[in-house]
């Protein structure tokens, strides 16, 4: 009897964990800025379902290095990491992603691109500030005779200082991520023989800013200083 009831406790306890290591982020955004030939897509809803599991061993770290700001990115890719229910272009459903952990990273010194940067003055946050951020990205690349085609998908979620501390073995569930994000940044973008072609992006602050996070905030007078926007046939 004890030797049955601690093979079904084992088999709870795999299933359990089995469950917490597995989860799906989610996000619902419509594209606000497209142009070039994205431009049809201006309005159109933009769901992404990111799924991932939150223990980093079942991953490999595809690469790790120091940011200008002296923070730290770390890739990881997995079998496990795939996306699905996009919308149009819904070529993305069933690939993989990698995902990115930047600890300690600071916008305007570790290359963000200019949309980027723009959408967060835009939305109160400092740029100039320290913060955490993750980082999912996917792409696909068509190879024909007369040129190369490519689009790429990203998923940006900044946080703050010390959302990630210390040696990070465990992601956050999504619902942690949802809970504790202060901005959203989705993009997508075309390119043909790798100039750009098209641009597409939308940005969501899901909760109100938390007290802590009162260091990203801009005084009044700076809003808007950054005024750039990104334009089809450049780079990040």
């Amino acid at each position: 009897m004890n030797k049955i009831v601690f093979i079904a406790l084992a088999l709870f306890t795999g299933l359990t964990n089995a469950a917490i290591a597995a989860t799906s982020l989610s996000t619902n955004g419509s594209w606000q800025t497209a142009n070039g030939d994205l431009s049809s897509l201006l309005g159109q809803s933009a769901p992404a379902t990111w799924s991932y599991d939150t223990d980093l061993a079942s991953a490999t770290l595809y690469s790790s290095y120091a940011l200008p700001s002296t923070g730290t990115v770390s890739t990881y890719v997995s079998s496990n990491y795939v996306l699905s229910g996009t919308a149009a272009p819904t070529l993305f459903d069933g690939s993989q992603f990698a995902l990115s952990i930047l600890d300690n990273t600071i916008a305007n010194l570790d290359a963000f691109n200019t949309d980027i940067v723009t959408s967060m003055v835009n939305k109160g946050l400092n740029p100039d500030i320290t913060g955490d951020a993750i980082l999912f990205t996917t792409s696909t690349l068509f190879p024909v005779s007369e040129f190369t085609e490519s689009f790429s998908l990203s998923g940006l979620m900044m946080f703050d200082k010390d959302f990630f501390t210390g040696p990070i073995s465990t992601l956050p569930s999504a619902d942690i991520l949802l809970d504790n994000a202060l901005f959203i940044y989705a993009s997508l973008s075309h390119e043909i023989n790798f100039e750009e072609t098209g641009f597409a992006s939308y940005i969501q602050t899901p909760s109100a800013v938390p007290v802590p996070a009162a260091l990203w905030m801009f005084a009044p007078a700076l809003l808007g200083f950054l005024g750039l926007r990104r334009k089809v046939n450049t780079q990040a």
